[in-house]
């Protein structure tokens, strides 16, 4: 019953915002994830960067996150921002997602030998930046606070950086 609530909620919320606007994504965030690497949700939804945001492609990208089986509940968020729409993926995962992700040929990040487990990002600063903001860098890069500490990740920031000028 619960899950029926939340589902509603979003559905809600997300029709409402879709009809407020006809907003582009801006950008896509996966939160929560701690095994499923983030790119298997991104490839499971039909919102893309620049794609205008719909609650038709929400609730459709909902149902094929929840489709690949890895996740218990998911939840999408989308935000107003810079004139266009932050979607937020919050996954939460199956306890056993692991071998789920392993039977798929899929390396759970915990697994991940790039990503070390020791240590947690506690907190991102940007400085010396001066045509955008704070924000705008930390979501241009994609490493968020409570991550776990990925020479990979930090290279795919750091080649986001330069791409974006």
């Amino acid at each position: 019953m619960k899950k029926v609530v939340v589902f509603l909620l979003f559905l809600v919320n997300t029709v409402i915002f879709a009809a407020v606007a006809n907003l582009s994504v801006k950008n896509i965030e996966v939160v929560n994830n701690q095994e499923v690497p983030a790119e298997v949700v991104l490839s499971a939804m039909s919102l893309k960067e620049g794609n205008t945001f719909s609650s038709e492609a929400a609730v459709d990208d909902f149902q094929k996150i929840k489709a690949t089986g890895y996740f218990d509940d998911v939840v999408i968020q989308p935000i107003t921002q810079d004139g266009g729409v932050k979607v937020v993926v919050n996954v939460f995962e199956k306890a056993d997602v692991s071998s789920l992700l392993a039977a798929n040929g899929i390396k759970a990040l915990q697994n991940d030998e790039s990503v070390d487990k020791t240590t947690i990002i506690s907190n991102i600063n940007v400085i010396g930046n001066k045509s955008l903001s704070a924000e705008e860098v930390t979501d241009i890069v994609g490493i968020k606070k409570g991550d776990y500490l990925s020479t990979k990740k930090i290279e795919d920031a750091q080649k986001k950086l330069l791409a974006s000028g």
